[in-house]
């Protein structure tokens, strides 16, 4: 299982604007030809120009086992805007365990002024080098980029994608032997089908033999400049792979006229919404309250980073890509003014405790600095703008948003529909679709598809009523900002957060409270919110405490899950899930060869608790690939803790139900 950690990056030498690889002692490119031998064996080498032409209405997937300088990418944009219609739609997934930085990537191609368009928007959009999956989007060309920084057959093992063309490219076997191996050739087949072909520049014994093993049929063909050959091939094998574990297997969706229903519009639902129709969807989007973000995703503004921890986990990865995504999602597509600031964030060690943590972290060096980086108090206070009198943790690319602007600007787009003031109270599937009804059972809508992203509120339908969902009573303060009032530059973050104000509000806070399902304004939650404020920021909190004025304040209530991971996928069928693996009660390792069961067309985005600014948009990707049946940008192991069927299983296991 990979966790996402600083990447080493291409140790490269320099000689006529050419890199040389000092990890590999060999070239990346050849800079009087380079492009020649890219179109011969990669685009022609796959028969593109052809299959682009004939892609209408169609996802094509490419696949790469080195991104390098990005060159193979570049060249096969400029064929795809060359020749792919207007409602095609290319996906391509390259993955590279020691990638260029920004300056160098533009340096390597800066040679070419034909890329000098595509390679802006590919360096506008280029990830922070960390371990992982990383999704780029290119609207304007219909094209997914997804980086996967790491090995090639750790990352293609971790993908959940049907490829339509391999670039097999790398160092040669004899400089990378690493990579050209069996497991990557078998991983390979297991995300190809009867029509996906491969090109490679090279033809050793090895590399053949591996791919013929795996069920790809090879064909020589004469090489470039002096190379005597290059393969080409097709997979032919169509032998299904049984993983055992068929709770983990994404469900294909049913069929479907690209409509979807969505019950909920706060930020799980609004993300989902805008994900969908980003791919040609028109979606409904359905809500008790008057408004968008009126319960766990209205308050005035929320802080926008990840908590990190010394050693990586599966959750902190999940936070950290969903960081990661948030931040090119707002920056490529969400005006600022208003919206969101980049402003960064200081994260405070207000304890012994998270001053150990910090300093553990900054120890174990597992993230870039750039990232994030230790300060001491001084440093924190000419940050912030203000004295604090601790030391603690800088994020400079984090800020603050408004969840409810957010939402309203999300679900404007004009394939979306809102309709608010409806409470849906029963779901039920006939035929083909679902059914939506209020308490008087009358018909509300009715569609193949429909999403529920309502919170906790989900539990009143009878096909989710098993997901362990729960409320957490959260209240923040709401102070008026005045010229007199110390300047804030950036997002603080202690026990509690404040952010610099908007519309000359300040909002800080916030209580977390799981048993008061109590929505009335506590006195006592302001207080505890001025004396975590008080902590951090003096200076503010004695101004604060000069105004006579009490402070307002706001409840909501975040939707959790029993584990505190979003719950995100298709919606299980419990009592058939019960019965198909009861073997588990006695066996938790036990191997089964059948299909899971889940509720055909019928998907659950919930559970983001008080991290869904960064959680939902990627949330909300997920299930728009999902759904298309397009390459997901996560990682299985990821997915995999999202999993809606996870607390059956593992309540399986232990026996208790």
């Amino acid at each position: 299982m990979s966790q996402q950690t600083s990447c080493p990056n291409a140790q490269l030498r320099w000689c006529n604007n050419q890199p040389f690889s000092t990890q590999y002692e060999d070239v990346y490119f050849n800079s009087e030809n380079g492009l020649e031998e890219t179109d011969y064996v990669f685009l022609q080498g796959n028969s593109l120009t052809e299959r682009f032409q004939t892609s209408a209405g169609k996802n094509f997937v490419i696949a790469e086992t080195g991104f390098g300088s990005g060159m193979n990418f570049l060249s096969t944009w400029k064929l795809w805007q060359e020749h792919a219609p207007e409602n095609a739609r290319l996906h391509y997934i390259s993955a590279e365990r020691f990638p260029f930085s920004k300056e160098d990537l533009q340096k390597a191609m800066q040679t070419w002024p034909e890329f000098q368009p595509f390679l802006l928007e590919l360096i506008q959009q280029y990830p922070p080098l960390m371990s992982g999956f990383h999704r780029l989007s290119f609207p304007d060309s219909r094209i997914t980029l997804t980086l996967m920084f790491g090995d090639a057959t750790n990352m293609y093992s971790q993908l959940t994608a049907r490829i339509d063309a391999w670039f097999l490219d790398g160092f040669a076997p004899s400089k990378n032997a690493d990579m050209w191996h069996e497991d990557l050739f078998r991983t390979m087949a297991t995300l190809s089908h009867s029509e996906t072909t491969f090109a490679t520049f090279t033809s050793a014994s090895k590399v053949r033999k591996g791919l013929q093993a795996a069920g790809f049929e090879i064909r020589k063909i004469p090489g470039f400049g002096p190379k005597r050959e290059i393969l080409t091939g097709q997979f032919s094998s169509t032998q299904p792979v049984n993983t055992g574990t068929p709770w983990l297997t994404l469900p294909l969706p049913p069929a479907h006229q690209k409509h979807a229903i969505i019950i909920g519009a706060g930020l799980a639902g609004a993300c989902t919404a805008w994900s969908l129709v980003q791919r040609g969807w028109k979606v409904e989007v359905i809500d008790q309250h008057p408004a968008a973000a009126q319960a766990g995703s209205g308050n005035h503004q929320g802080a926008l980073y990840a908590k990190l921890p010394a050693k990586p986990i599966s959750s902190s990865q999940l936070h950290l890509q969903g960081f990661l995504h948030a931040l090119n999602f707002l920056q490529s597509n969400i005006p600022a003014e208003g919206i969101w600031n980049q402003c960064g964030m200081l994260q405070l060690a207000t304890t012994d405790k998270e001053k150990l943590r910090q300093e553990a972290l900054v120890k174990e060096n597992q993230y870039p600095e750039a990232l994030i980086h230790a300060v001491e108090s001084s440093q924190a206070s000419k940050i912030a703008g203000q004295n604090t009198p601790h030391s603690g943790l800088y994020i400079p690319d984090a800020g603050w948003v408004s969840p409810v602007r957010l939402c309203n600007y999300l679900l404007q787009h004009p394939d979306i529909h809102c309709r608010f003031n409806t409470r849906v109270d029963k779901i039920s599937r006939t035929g083909d679709n679902w059914h939506l009804y209020d308490n008087n059972d009358q018909l509300i809508a009715s569609s193949a598809i429909v999403v529920v992203a309502g919170a906790s509120e989900t539990k009143r339908f009878e096909q989710l009523s098993h997901l362990p969902v729960k409320p957490i009573r959260g209240q923040v303060s709401l102070k008026q900002a005045t010229s007199e009032a110390p300047v804030l530059n950036t997002v603080i973050c202690g026990e509690g957060y404040i952010s610099p104000p908007l519309d000359n509000q300040w909002c800080f806070g916030a209580s977390f409270d799981v048993k008061t399902p109590s929505d009335e304004i506590r006195a006592e939650d302001h207080q505890s919110n001025f004396k975590k404020l008080q902590d951090v920021l003096p200076e503010l909190a004695e101004h604060f405490a000069t105004q006579t004025e009490s402070p307002l304040g706001r409840v909501s209530h975040r939707c959790a899950s029993a584990d505190y991971l979003p719950i995100i996928g298709a919606a299980p069928d419990y009592n058939a899930f019960i019965s198909d693996f009861d073997r588990l009660r006695k066996d938790s390792k036990w191997q089964f060869d059948c299909q899971a069961k889940y509720h055909p067309g019928l998907y659950v985005n919930l559970a983001h608790g008080s991290k869904g600014l960064i959680t939902a948009p990627l949330g909300g990707e997920l299930l728009a690939d999902i759904l298309n049946m397009t390459p997901i940008p996560l990682e299985k192991n990821l997915i995999n803790v999202m999993n809606p069927a996870r607390f059956i299983i593992k309540n399986l296991k232990k026996g208790t139900i």
